[in-house]
C-alpha cells in the first residue's frame, strides 16, 4: 500500500498537533457513509534533512517538487509516497506556492504532495491530506466558484474548509468518497 506521509517543514512545535490532527483524520474516514480506512504515517525522522534539501530548492513549478519528492521516496524505499507539509506563514515555500496560484491561501496540492501554511483550522489541513488521498476540490475558483457545488452542503472539498463552514462528519461528499476508494483500490492492487 502507498504511504502517505505527513511533515511539519519550519514548524517543528507543531508536530503533536499534526500527528492528532492526522489520527482525527483516519477516525472519521473510518465511520459511514465513508468507511475508508487508512492510516496515515509520520515522515521518518532520517528522512527529514533530505526532504527541507528539496523543499529548499528554489523550483519554478509545484510539479517540480512533486517530480523530485517522487524520485526520492522511490530511491529510498522503493514505493511511491505522498507527502503532505505544513509550514509557517512566513515559510519561502508559502512564497513560492503564492507565486504559482495567487488563490491558494490556504495551501496547494498536486498528485502526490500537497502543502498547507493555514494552520488555524484543522479542516484546511485535512483538505490538502484529502487531495493525496484522491479527492478533488468542489469549487471552481477561476469562475467565481468558492463551493460547494457537490451537492453536498458540507463538503471539506470547498474553497474555505473552514470547520465553521464544513461542521461534523460526514463532511465529504460521496463522488469524492468514490474517489478515494477507488485510488486506494489501485494502491492495494499494486
Amino acid at each position: 500500500m502507498r504511504k502517505i506521509y505527513f511533515y511539519c517543514y519550519d514548524l517543528p512545535e507543531k508536530k503533536d498537533w499534526l500527528r492528532q490532527s492526522m489520527e482525527d483524520l483516519s477516525k472519521c474516514l473510518a465511520l459511514p457513509p465513508a468507511e475508508i480506512y487508512y492510516e496515515f504515517a509520520e515522515l521518518p525522522a532520517d528522512y527529514e534533512s533530505d526532504i527541507d534539501n528539496i523543499l529548499n530548492d528554489d523550483k519554478d513549478d509545484l510539479h517540480c517538487y512533486e517530480a523530485a519528492l517522487i524520485e526520492y521516496f522511490s530511491k529510498k524505499q522503493s514505493q511511491v509516497s505522498s507527502l503532505l507539509v505544513i509550514c509557517s506563514e512566513k515559510s519561502p515555500f508559502r512564497k513560492k506556492a503564492l507565486a504559482l496560484l495567487p488563490h491558494a491561501l490556504w495551501g496547494i496540492a498536486t498528485h502526490s504532495f500537497s502543502a498547507t501554511y493555514a494552520l488555524y483550522d484543522q479542516y484546511i489541513v485535512w483538505h490538502e491530506m484529502l487531495h493525496l488521498l484522491g479527492a478533488d476540490d468542489c469549487y471552481d475558483i477561476d469562475k467565481g466558484d468558492r463551493g460547494p457545488n457537490c451537492g453536498s452542503p458540507n463538503c471539506i472539498m470547498q474553497y474555505e474548509a473552514l470547520k465553521i463552514n464544513v461542521g461534523e462528519w460526514p463532511f465529504l461528499c460521496n463522488n469524492n468518497i468514490s474517489m478515494i476508494k477507488r485510488r486506494l483500490e489501485r494502491w492495494n492492487n499494486n
